[in-house]
């Protein structure tokens, strides 16, 4: 894989100055590709926290009027979300230490009321980044979300100083982990993520994210560093090392953190790992060969199974409407069919 890490370092305290905001970048990539595990271990910078999955950028997104500028409505709409959003999730990743699922609706209201009247996106999200960083008593903040990396040129036109760390996997790595995502879960989100499964969506899903990828490393070099889940799980703290520097963090603030922690979050906590079937391999080579020969890698091979292969053809309708009924409930603010659209369309 060709190392795309620009050894250009600003220092946080040079762009948050320039950009009058506390926020340094993004964590995007591929889900299951350990952005959990590394936003954990940037937490763990005694002057930075990470918030996690804020959607703000791209599933949640609320396109601005022709001024460019949100009303009150829409603020107030969007400050709804990152209420529900933080109330369920501040023990999550991005953990909020210093602020309750009660409190949060605090710190998004004075976030507000220092906003102008009529922000733009990119002014509202600041605000949200500068008061959650004043009321964790942190100077710098990133924002974790993987399906960010398919708008990362909304943001970096919005924000030019943000920079972007990107999270790859393998594609039979990301099939399995994808597939067996709920294995480790009780019983009724196992059944949920199971029968969200289905090899073309996955292999669809990777696709999508190496094309995302493979574009912004190559729109924006010097503000993307590409990671790979392998480099994490052989050299983490040299790649937490690799992250901060990039970012223009001092390495010095770091805490301990827990090098076992790549682990906590996997797919098999057992360390029993299953094989994928013959239909998942045939649909990752089929779907996605173009773009894993793109990154280099191996296309996965496995022997013609017309059976097997048939059957989730015959699957394929009914596991459409259940993911896109599932999307309707998840509130996609620009529409269920234009987001998918990001995953599926062909071509470049």
């Amino acid at each position: 894989m060709t190392e795309l890490y620009a050894d250009n370092r600003i220092s946080a305290d040079r762009r948050v100055a320039e950009g009058d905001a506390p926020l340094l970048g993004f964590v995007v990539g591929m889900a299951r590709s350990g952005t959990t595990w590394l936003g954990r271990r940037l937490t763990d910078h005694r002057d930075v926290v990470v918030i996690g999955e804020t959607k703000y950028w791209g599933r949640l997104y609320v396109a601005p009027g022709p001024s460019g500028t949100y009303t009150s409505e829409q603020v107030q709409g969007i400050m709804e979300r990152l209420r529900e959003h933080f109330a369920t999730d501040v023990d999550g990743l991005g953990t909020l230490s210093q602020v309750s699922a009660t409190g949060i609706s605090n710190v998004l209201s004075a976030a507000v009321d220092v906003c102008p009247s009529f922000p733009s996106p990119a002014e509202l999200f600041s605000c949200v980044c500068r008061a959650i960083a004043e009321a964790e008593n942190k100077r710098w903040i990133i924002e974790k979300t993987p399906h960010h990396i398919n708008w990362v040129d909304r943001i970096a036109t919005n924000l030019p100083h943000a920079r972007f760390i990107i999270l790859f996997r393998d594609p039979e790595e990301f099939m399995l982990s994808y597939k067996h995502q709920g294995d480790r879960m009780d019983s009724e989100r196992q059944h949920f993520y199971d029968r969200l499964y289905h090899p073309v969506g996955c292999a669809l899903v990777w696709r999508g994210y190496a094309r995302s990828i493979r574009l912004a490393t190559q729109r924006h070099p010097t503000r993307t560093l590409l990671v790979s889940n392998d480099e994490l799980a052989v050299e983490p703290d040299v790649m937490v090392t690799r992250a901060l520097n990039f970012l223009g963090v001092d390495r010095a603030g770091t805490g301990a953190g827990g090098e076992d922690a790549l682990t906590s979050n996997t797919s098999f906590p057992a360390g029993e790992r299953p094989r994928l079937d013959s239909q998942d391999l045939f649909w990752m080579r089929w779907l996605a060969g173009r773009e894993i020969r793109r990154f280099g890698m191996r296309v996965p091979q496995t022997s013609f199974a017309p059976w097997s292969i048939a059957l989730s053809v015959i699957q394929l309708p009914v596991w459409a409407i259940r993911v896109v009924a599932m999307m309707r409930r998840g509130h996609v603010t620009a529409g269920v069919w234009r987001y998918l659209w990001r995953w599926i369309r062909p071509g470049r």
